[in-house]
């Protein structure tokens, strides 16, 4: 932020340069617009923490299942690319849509791989919803519910919408590569 003192910017870039760790920076400039914008009330976006790597959730009020489901964002390219095959198992995975050298042009190419990112949000997201129907069923958390914002107010465990705020979030991981 505006105020954060020089040498400790300075010693967390020094981390990142010599990869020594991966101090992580927030500030109220950036966080408290994007949680407004998210929907999180004025009094609650106030009373924000980072909540396991880079997420900002509003403290005591939310159930966020952070980073699941995991998408890997360089398989959609590599079955495009490859008749839908994974290079590593050699396994069918997708349909068959031809390699690299079948597509007449490059948007032909970037209009399959938005295809075959748009079939694998869709599993993730069938498969995480199962996910969270299990643990309202089998994994109530009712010791966490009463400690957690409007869980009592609704009658509804922490794992069953109880929370005020209750966000899902894709984690895309291997984008860089994607892109490549």
């Amino acid at each position: 932020h505006k105020g954060m003192p020089r040498p400790v910017l300075k010693k967390a870039i020094r981390m990142w340069q010599d990869r020594r760790g991966f101090p992580q920076v927030f500030n109220d400039d950036v966080v408290l617009p994007s949680l407004l914008s998210s929907g999180v009330a004025s009094q609650d976006a106030y009373e924000w923490i980072h909540s396991v790597c880079t997420e900002v959730t509003a403290v005591g009020k939310t159930n966020a299942w952070i980073t699941n489901p995991y998408m890997n964002m360089a398989k959609p390219p590599e079955l495009v690319l490859n008749s839908g095959c994974s290079l590593l198992t050699g396994e069918q995975l997708s349909e068959d849509r031809g390699e690299l050298a079948d597509y007449p042009d490059y948007q032909s190419v970037y209009d399959a791989y938005l295809a075959e990112l748009a079939k694998w949000i869709r599993v993730a997201i069938d498969i995480h919803s199962g996910i969270e129907e299990r643990y309202k069923q089998d994994s109530p958390l009712p010791f966490l519910s009463a400690n957690i914002g409007d869980c009592i107010e609704k009658a509804r465990d922490f794992t069953d919408g109880g929370p005020r705020y209750n966000p899902s979030y894709a984690q895309g991981t291997g984008i860089s590569t994607a892109v490549d």
